[in-house]
């Protein structure tokens, strides 16, 4: 769970640029559902009879709506900037700013998204598909769309899950929720899974898991294959969050057990990240043969959960131990969770906690290989704390503020997710001086923000000072600049735990060896899948301290 779980707004908002053709641009047209909560009749105003939530507060309040602004000062949606002449058409004027007409892929959309920043300003608006989505980058109006958020921010869902939910009859996840029937599985999860000091009593055990990891590294001498050992290490990370037990794959790492769990992770992320960038979900009408692998990685992962939600409720009372960690006794004792809503919310921790993690502590490491100045200054904070083996102390992390300034530093670099969270808001609201009607999707750009000199000097260097206490810029920045984990009650609920997951395996690796760089390698490009991920896979040196 972690990074993002998220809020991140997913690339589904560049999944149709891919076409080719004016035909293929129609059927899409003709197919794919548009991305605006409320569907649009003008190139303005939400469509208000069809509207399944609410009417805008313009419709509803009439003369009232609009007599609270101060007329003459405001600038109407219509003026906002944004391309123009044919790339203002529907559909067809995003295509033409993609791959193949331009250098922009839709794997790396955030780099488009940085140009018409320079382009356009700070806010703009743009037609994806057909309907408009407003483009902030400004961390003022990032804030004031967050606290214009309702009581259960809304998310839309991912079709490849709705699909597959509806084939297996499953309860849709927590991510695949909103409204009330949203909160009532966040809530426990919340409680379950966001307390500090509860799930501090995991961190001996993810040390157990991180020395495993150091041990592997010791006979290879190197980190191969990257990011692929840590998703290794974050699946058993998941395993002992959400079912308190070691899955043995890092033990087993090579045996054919491993690699037939480590497949079915690589077919799920492979077949789910490619859907996220698909220009036509094919499988909505025909079970695919990607689809058809994703449906046997799907069902792999969720026979786990059934497994080990069953077995726990049969020993529940014989097993408890209070002093542990144990989400899986905290879920089943709470009110109102059924065992299908806790395999269904199980399901999606394990699933969102391998993916973002993997990626999360590759960058890092890397960053760190590049800089063996700051390896060396992160290594002199972590050698009196941290033991090279054996469990680190609960409150281990409590003061290690240069960890944890690298860890935000590699995520500013590399972004985890492609632009940073979406929102669809249930009343107009004021954006840098535009109005932007209730029912436009609002993408807050969190990744161009990071990369903006306005926001943080020098946006080319590696600086992980820049976050410490006492530094003059930290203490100037705005807090809506840098949000990797989202914000508000919808942000990403694993947000703890990914971070000690991190936090742990990274330590263990500084304080026993010393990475560096192979031969040639100086740089890691990166995509966005459903996370940043390394565009090829890449190994680092490892040197015994």
């Amino acid at each position: 769970m972690t990074i993002l779980y998220t809020t991140c707004a997913l690339p589904q908002i560049i999944v149709m640029y891919r076409c080719r053709s004016s035909s293929e641009i129609f059927y899409i047209q003709q197919t794919l559902t548009t991305f605006s909560r409320y569907r649009t009749t003008s190139a303005v105003h939400p469509n208000i009879s069809k509207c399944p939530f609410r009417y805008p507060a313009a419709a509803m309040q009439g003369e009232q709506a609009t007599s609270s602004f101060e007329k003459g000062t405001l600038k109407s949606f219509e003026e906002m900037p944004g391309p123009h002449g044919i790339y203002n058409v529907p559909y067809l004027g995003t295509a033409l700013q993609m791959y193949p007409f331009t250098q922009y892929h839709p794997t790396r959309f955030d780099e488009l998204v940085r140009e018409w920043r320079k382009q356009l300003g700070s806010i703009y608006r743009v037609r994806l598909p057909r309907d408009w989505n407003v483009f902030v980058n400004d961390p003022k109006d990032v804030e004031k769309t967050f606290r214009s958020d309702n009581r259960y921010p809304f998310r839309r869902t991912l079709p490849l899950f709705d699909t597959y939910n509806s084939i297996r009859n499953r309860e849709p996840t927590i991510g695949e929720r909103n409204g009330e029937n949203w909160w009532e599985m966040r809530s426990p999860a919340q409680k379950g899974i966001c307390q500090h000091q509860t799930l501090s009593k995991l961190i001996p055990k993810l040390s157990g898991v991180a020395d495993d990891l150091v041990s592997n590294c010791r006979v290879s001498g190197q980190l191969k294959n990257l990011p692929y050992p840590f998703f290794e290490y974050a699946s058993e990370g998941a395993g002992l969050l959400c079912f308190n037990t070691r899955l043995g794959i890092i033990a087993a790492s090579g045996s054919p057990s491993s690699r037939e769990f480590m497949e079915f992770v690589d077919n799920y992320f492979d077949y789910f990240g490619k859907q996220l960038l698909a220009p036509i979900h094919w499988f909505k009408w025909f079970r695919t043969p990607g689809y058809l692998k994703f449906e046997k990685a799907s069902d792999f992962l969720v026979s786990i959960t059934d497994k080990h939600t069953k077995m726990a409720e049969k020993t529940l009372k014989t097993t408890y131990d209070p002093d542990e960690f144990n989400l899986l006794h905290f879920l089943l004792t709470s009110p109102n969770m059924t065992p299908e809503k806790i395999s269904s919310l199980l399901v999606d921790f394990f699933r969102g906690g391998i993916d973002s993690t993997a990626n999360a502590i590759t960058f890092l490491l890397y960053h760190l290989a590049k800089y063996p100045d700051i390896q060396e200054k992160l290594y002199h904070e972590l050698a009196p704390r941290i033991p090279a083996e054996g469990p680190i102390s609960p409150n281990g992390f409590k003061d290690t503020p240069y960890l944890k300034a690298c860890l935000k530093e590699s995520f500013r670099f590399v972004y985890p997710v492609i632009l940073g969270t979406q929102r669809v808001l249930d009343d107009d609201v004021v954006l840098s001086n535009y109005e932007v009607p209730a029912g436009t999707t609002i993408n807050l750009c969190i990744s161009t923000i990071c990369k903006d000199e306005q926001y943080f000097p020098s946006p080319e260097k590696f600086l992980p000072e820049r976050w410490l206490r006492g530094n003059s810029e930290r203490e100037k920045r705005h807090p809506f600049g840098f949000l990797p984990f989202g914000y508000g009650t919808r942000n990403c609920v694993g947000q703890r735990f990914a971070e000690q997951e991190i936090y742990i395996s990274v330590s263990k690796i500084v304080t026993n060896f010393r990475i560096t760089l192979p031969k040639g390698l100086n740089d890691v490009p990166f995509v966005y899948s459903t996370f940043a991920t390394p565009k090829e896979r890449f190994t680092l040196n490892l040197n015994p301290r």
